[in-house]
């Protein structure tokens, strides 16, 4: 059976020297081979095509059937590596933390360990009168956290 750690070596060794990394890679039981990957300046299907063309090429078929699937991360997709966050700094994204809180706001810093978010000011929600319900919230508008206590983040994708 085809491994994981194979394809991994596969894979950087062909982009190595490049900004593309991988985001996501799975070998399923069946040698069905999901790779998923990103750069800073994003990924082409010329990109695509050159990792698929060089992982199957350094395959044997005759030894191990497979299938092979290469695709750049999509924007519906959630985080899976720290560099997504780093790429994003200055879009606007939606993470849920492992309590179950939903945070919205735009990525500040991002490094190997924790990102920051700007979060949204939030309306005020008091049932004691009406302008201090409209009221905005502007406390702890900066939160830092670890990428343990994250369990999804996600682009918001805007049409305006």
């Amino acid at each position: 059976m085809i491994t994981k750690q194979q394809i991994e070596k596969l894979v950087q060794d062909c982009i190595q020297g490049t900004d593309l990394y991988i985001v996501e890679l799975n070998v399923k039981a069946a040698n069905q081979i999901y790779i998923f990957v990103d750069s800073f300046e994003g990924v082409g299907i010329d990109d695509c095509v050159k990792i698929s063309r060089y992982v199957e090429n350094l395959l044997d078929r005759e030894v191990e059937d497979f299938e092979l699937y290469v695709s750049s991360a999509g924007l519906d997709l959630p985080f899976k590596v720290y560099k997504q966050y780093q790429k994003n700094i200055g879009q606007e994204v939606k993470i849920v933390r492992i309590d179950g809180e939903v945070l919205k706001g735009i990525i500040k810093t991002a490094d190997a360990t924790q990102v920051s978010v700007e979060l949204h000011p939030s309306k005020a929600k008091s049932k004691k009168n009406k302008a201090e319900s409209n009221s905005i919230v502007t406390t702890d508008l900066l939160r830092t956290m670890p990428y343990t206590e994250i369990k999804e983040t996600k682009i918001v994708i805007s049409f305006k």
